[in-house]
């Protein structure tokens, strides 16, 4: 970390648990496990559903320890900065939460965390006999096929919206297989129900992030699609990360669903807004023709000018 940083004094494990000690401060339904890093949901039963569980290095918050809550993950572990947890605290972490229905892990294609859990979850199958699958989230497109090698494409924010949507099939008492299916790259077409997700890095201000988005959706409806979701903000950085990352997401109807369905994880924004009522007055007075409400005089339903 360079010495720009108000927090700086070599110790970064420390600052990792001050700061998962920060957000169980401020959200009681969440507990921490300081000598493991762990952030658990205290509403979480892992008697009566499936659990998730998801976990790397410290330093892409919000990700993953502020999408633990209802509605999302069970649990998040973590690792000091850009350092995969151990074996034995991604260990503890799946025993705590696995109940009779099993943890489902989702995580980002990274070689230290995919060796790790890996490691733990094989441990606990055979030491425990614990229902334990992996899910490995591979979204990174800005390498063809013939580069990625075999490690893969990267994991990047498109595994955030994994959570949301595995999160509410979960509290939905959805039942997940598991699948050997060989990992695809996505076709998009002009009828594609597509959703995007613009992600902060980690230094771009909001006033930017939000320029930005106007500008990929100018893009994307030259090109013919019109994204039936939108998500703009900061969902998985790396620390103070100069950059952006664009998601696009093939989504159908029970996916959008999903998305749509409420959580308590405090990392996620809960952006769905009402449909606009095409009969109200402010929506008139907008598309009037050459009329200037500059002034805030707004025209009530009988014809009565009043100031705003």
């Amino acid at each position: 970390m360079a010495g720009k940083h108000f927090v700086d004094d070599g110790n970064h494990s420390e600052l990792v648990v001050d700061a998962l000690q920060s957000l169980v401060s401020q959200h009681s339904g969440l507990v921490l496990d300081k000598a493991n890093k762990t952030i658990y949901s205290l509403l979480h039963n892992p008697f009566k559903s499936l659990s998730l569980v998801s976990g790397g290095g410290a330093g892409h918050e919000p990700a993953h320890s502020m999408y633990v809550g209802p509605g999302m993950l069970s649990a998040a572990v973590l690792g000091n900065i850009f350092a995969s947890p151990s074996v034995p605290q991604i260990s503890r972490c799946i025993r705590n939460v696995t109940g009779p229905h099993g943890t489902l892990v989702i995580l980002k294609n990274y070689t230290g965390d995919i060796f790790h859990f890996q490691q733990a979850t094989q441990k606990l199958r055979a030491e425990n006999g614990l229902r334990v699958e992996i899910v490995v989230v591979a979204d990174d497109a800005s390498l063809g096929r013939s580069k990625v090698g075999k490690v893969g494409r990267r994991g990047l924010a498109g595994t955030v919206l994994m959570h949301k949507i595995i999160g509410a099939m979960v509290s939905m008492a959805y039942i997940l297989d598991s699948s050997d299916e060989e990992r695809n790259y996505v076709t998009f077409s002009e009828k594609s129900d597509v959703v995007l997700l613009v992600n902060n890095l980690g230094s771009l201000s909001v006033l930017e992030v939000s320029a930005i988005t106007t500008i990929v959706l100018r893009q994307l409806r030259k090109l013919g699609f019109q994204p039936k979701r939108i998500y703009s903000g900061t969902y998985m950085t790396s620390l103070n990360g100069p950059g952006f990352s664009i998601t696009l997401l093939n989504a159908d109807m029970e996916m959008l669903t999903y998305l749509d369905a409420p959580t308590l994880a405090p990392g996620w924004v809960n952006t769905l807004s009402a449909a606009p009522d095409p009969s109200s007055v402010l929506s008139k007075i907008i598309e009037t023709n050459g009329q200037d409400n500059s002034m805030g005089m707004l025209t009530g339903p009988k014809g009565a000018a009043r100031q705003s």
